[in-house]
């Protein structure tokens, strides 16, 4: 059906999709300059999907350390373990000593927040405000006396 030469291309609102923009932020790009390489056609834009992920990732498939040197990489433009997204390598051991922590804390303490404040976003993930602060308060464990 289609010929090897066969090149798939995307309109600017899949395009932005594609690379995890707004699409009004790669029409800028496209009147401003430093945007994708795009295509015309009458009056419709389009973007090949090759250039797409060379414009994200400069050259990926040539090895070069030095690009990292000279520019700050968001999540949004370098991501070497799936595009856009991904998860952490330790998330479900992480998830696991979570559940068991906050199992402990429900069942063998008392606890009270004492100060609060909105969540932050540290380096790479969010974190609880650093206001945030507890008491706790063990609880005594139940006697055979007391349950009579």
């Amino acid at each position: 059906m289609y010929s090897e030469n066969y090149r798939k291309h995307l309109r600017t609102a899949d395009a932005a999709a594609y690379c995890g923009l707004a699409k009004s932020t790669f029409e800028k790009l496209r009147v401003t300059g430093g945007g994708a390489p795009f295509l015309k056609i009458g009056r419709t834009v389009v973007y090949d999907v090759n250039d797409l992920d060379t414009w994200l990732a400069g050259d990926p498939e040539r090895f070069d350390p030095h690009r990292f040197i000279d520019h700050s990489y968001g999540p949004r433009e370098y991501s070497p373990l799936g595009m856009l997204s991904h998860s952490c390598l330790g998330a479900q051991i992480v998830d696991l000593v979570g559940r068991t922590f906050v199992t402990v804390l429900t069942k063998e303490f008392d606890w009270l927040v004492v100060s609060d404040g909105p969540r932050e976003f540290g380096a790479s993930h969010w974190a609880t405000s650093s206001k945030f602060g507890i008491k706790l308060r063990a609880r005594r464990p139940q006697t055979s006396d007391s349950l009579a």
